[in-house]
């Protein structure tokens, strides 16, 4: 089997499986979702989580049988009040709290309809300030990696 794929849909679908992730949290009584973006935007609604490839491996098994990639998901909170993001990421990165949910909410698409043999969200890196755009905000890096 020949490895065959489209990384803008993929990234597309991924993104779809994230976006209005309901993240626990209610201003003024609505409750805050997750906006999530297959392509760097200029600016972002946070909470966020933003995607990009981190790095692409061809041919990982023999005669084009497969490929494997990561992509950085950066996952960011506002950091006006810093006591409150850094509770907020934490939470985020709890397993019962937005990472669990994103996690599950993975588990439930591993094959992004069917676009990748599968997905799996690996783990989170750079846990801290994040300066995305000129502006300053909380976050990390989540480490998806993908096989096809």
């Amino acid at each position: 089997m020949t490895a065959n794929y489209d990384l803008n849909a993929i990234f597309d679908e991924l993104a779809a499986v994230f976006d209005g992730i309901a993240t626990g949290d209610v201003v003024s009584g609505t409750a805050l979702t997750l906006s999530a973006y297959s392509e760097v935007p200029g600016q972002v609604t946070v909470p966020a989580l933003v995607l990009e490839l981190d790095d692409l491996a061809w041919d990982v098994t023999m005669g084009r049988g497969a490929d494997a990639w990561t992509i950085v998901g950066t996952a960011l909170v506002s950091f006006a009040d810093q006591a409150n993001a850094q509770r907020k990421l934490r939470s985020f990165l709890s397993a019962d709290g937005g990472a669990g949910r994103i996690k599950a909410a993975l588990e439930a698409e591993k094959s992004l309809g069917g676009l990748v043999s599968y997905v799996q969200l690996s783990g989170a890196r750079r846990v801290g300030k994040i300066t995305y755009n000129g502006v300053d905000y909380l976050g990390c890096e989540l480490v998806f990696e993908v096989m096809s």
